[in-house]
């Protein structure tokens, strides 16, 4: 399977912060052109949509027609072709990495420790994790790992299955 007349090209679109783009892939060979939108992150182009059109001598978009789009190599030729923003866009550094994690200080383990346990006092109703979820203004799931890592390292008590548990963890109660 040849993909030497693939064509390739993008175009800044949306605001001026330079992260959106317009891109058009052309396969006359397999009778196909593509339209789309790629988004610029920290990790590299994302294509978030992308339009298939039936071109030349073929009439409609079948199966046989969408696998024949390479899209993997769409996006490796966007990416190569964004090198330069993407590099000067993200070059700042983004902080000590663990695990493949944003690394949690302790200030902040404490802090959601300390949240957790008056949240989590008698007579609260229920929805913990979305109450903490507010006041940090970061998704439930985040929460719970952070809540997880708290008990870790030690600013919160142990877990009981299946409940909530309100106790404060040995280095919570050293420092109070």
């Amino acid at each position: 399977m040849s993909i030497t007349d693939l064509e390739v090209s993008i175009q800044p679109w949306g605001g001026q912060d330079g992260t959106r783009f317009v891109v058009h892939a052309n396969m006359p060979s397999r009778g196909w052109t593509a339209t789309g939108h790629v988004t610029q992150t920290p990790d590299g182009p994302l294509i978030d949509s992308l339009m298939i059109e039936a071109t030349g001598e073929r009439r409609e978009v079948n199966t046989t027609l969408l696998h024949s789009v390479p899209v993997g190599e769409i996006l490796l030729r966007v990416r190569h072709q964004l090198a330069p923003a993407y590099q000067a866009s993200y070059a700042e550094p983004r902080g000590p990495r663990y695990g493949g994690r944003q690394v949690l200080s302790d200030d902040l383990l404490r802090e959601v420790a300390e949240v957790y346990l008056r949240e989590a006092a008698l007579g609260q109703p229920g929805g913990l994790l979305r109450r903490l979820a507010e006041h940090f203004g970061r998704p439930e799931g985040t929460i719970r790992v952070w809540v997880k890592r708290s008990r870790q390292a030690g600013w919160l008590g142990p877990a009981l299955p299946g409940r909530c548990s309100v106790g404060p963890g040995p280095r919570l109660t050293e420092t109070a």
